[in-house]
């Protein structure tokens, strides 16, 4: 089962002046952001098809619903354009890493779905932003139509000003203050433009449209026959939430089923293979595990890239999909205390990302992030520090909350190395207010920063404040 997504632009023949149609760039900008930022959901990267169409094939229905919310908001805030999407959870003849070179029941279920929707476009005189539909082949369609139709209702009559103020406030870990001084408008009307949208009836519509489909993947995974799309995407979600067991457990199974759909050397397998490095990688890390179950982890790891690396050797290279393995190396070798072997695959990796991916500053932000902790295992702080700045203004102005915290975080470990105690405690308590915001108090990444905190006062007694 795959998840394909297609779309297109509402009047877009109607689109006057130095619209999104005429610049292409922005189309591919708005595409660049989708990839990168739900790359492990992506089998098939987002692209133009026909003109003003697009399309994308994801793991995930689930994650889908947060693409599709992404989505809806670039087009919109890039080029005052509305889009129409449709969702279909099914089958394919033919499945690519290039959605150009796919096709089968599931593409053609969505394009149907498009035409329809264009149809009551034309009936009904519709010219609302939020048309998306959802097929999902299940007995659950009435619910899922109706979630939608719920969602349309709540947001036909939003202002500009209410969308912009709504649409901020995912980038703002939820916080009305936070998106009042960002958009530099009083928080009482923030406060009053949400209640006037509906905002929470909203969140809690989207909400559980992405619960259940994610509930209703896990029931899909327990069955014998699950696709690996299925359980790769759970594997990734698990990893993500830090179940690490369970993450390995799936993305272990999903390779298996690959590799009997596809074979062995498969250019598909490479994104499942990339998959199980980090979950290894980070359940070594983060895990409370035995020594037995961490050499275990690390061999399977070492597999793991090796084999990737291997399928890669056999075709053309993708450079992104290749940065990614050799990422995935350099952070195997770190946790194995390999640092300067780690250290040559990440330069390796930035290189390839100037010389090839230009501004993607997504992978310009990784890159420079893993430089500077490789520098710090090294104990070379000072260069840890430097490479980490490069990173903080760019975080910052990208109003990415989680990206930003995790940066200032590192940035406070290093310091605390240079002795540099009171800029340390700023950066932490930065990032502790944050992650505070994101996750439960008993989260992993809390846990870290405070006892980073509480470090600080032992290493003062110990060393004097310089």
């Amino acid at each position: 089962m795959f998840c394909v997504i297609v779309g297109d632009i509402i009047n877009s023949r109607g689109m006057k002046g130095e619209t999104f149609i005429n610049k292409p760039s922005s189309m591919d900008d708005i595409f660049q952001r989708i990839n990168d930022k739900y790359s492990k959901y992506i089998m098939s990267d987002f692209g133009t098809v026909r003109g003003d169409a697009f399309e994308g094939i994801t793991y995930s229905q689930a994650e889908s619903v947060c693409i599709i919310e992404d989505l809806i908001r670039l087009f919109y805030e890039q080029a005052d354009a509305k889009i129409r999407i449709s969702c279909v959870s099914g089958e394919l003849e033919n499945n690519s890493l290039d959605h150009n070179k796919s096709d089968g029941p599931a593409f053609y279920t969505a394009v149907e779905e498009i035409n329809r929707m264009k149809e009551k476009t034309k009936k009904e005189k519709l010219q609302h932003w939020f048309q998306v539909k959802f097929v999902t082949n299940t007995i659950a369609q009435p619910l899922i139509d109706s979630i939608l139709d719920l969602v349309a209702a709540i947001t036909k009559r939003w202002t500009d000003q209410q969308r912009k103020i709504i649409w901020n406030m995912a980038d703002s870990s939820f916080q009305q203050s936070i998106v009042s001084e960002k958009l530099s408008i009083a928080p009482s009307i923030i406060s009053k433009q949400l209640k006037a949208a509906n905002y929470q009836m909203y969140r809690e519509a989207i909400d559980s449209l992405k619960t259940f489909l994610e509930a209703e993947e896990v029931e899909n995974a327990k069955q014998q026959n699950a696709s690996f799309t299925i359980l790769y995407s759970l594997g990734v979600r698990y990893n993500e939430q830090r179940k690490y067991n369970l993450s390995e457990k799936y993305i272990t199974r999903a390779l298996g089923k690959a590799k009997d759909e596809y074979g062995e050397y498969d250019i598909r397998l490479v994104p499942i293979y990339n998959g199980l490095v980090q979950s290894c990688v980070e359940q070594v890390s983060y895990g409370t595990i035995s020594e037995l179950d961490k050499k275990r982890l690390i061999e399977n790891a070492a597999q793991a890239v090796d084999c990737s690396l291997s399928i890669q050797s056999r075709f053309p290279k993708d450079i992104k999909m290749y940065i990614q393995t050799i990422t995935a190396k350099g952070n195997l070798l770190l946790e194995m205390g390999k640092y300067e072997e780690a250290l040559c695959q990440f330069i390796r990796a930035k290189e390839l990302v100037e010389t090839f991916l230009g501004n993607d500053k997504t992978y310009i932000f990784g890159c420079n992030n893993n430089i500077a902790l490789t520098y710090k295992e090294l104990g070379k702080n000072r260069e840890a520090y430097e490479w980490l700045m490069k990173n903080k203004k760019e975080v910052i102005s990208r109003n990415n909350a989680i990206t930003t915290a995790d940066c200032l975080y590192n940035m406070g470990l290093v310091l605390i190395n240079l002795k540099r105690y009171n800029l340390a405690k700023k950066c932490l308590n930065k990032a502790y207010e944050i992650f505070t915001k994101e996750y439960p108090l008993k989260h992993p990444l809390i846990l870290d920063v405070k006892e980073a905190l509480a470090s600080i006062p032992r290493i003062e007694a110990q060393q004097g404040v310089e």
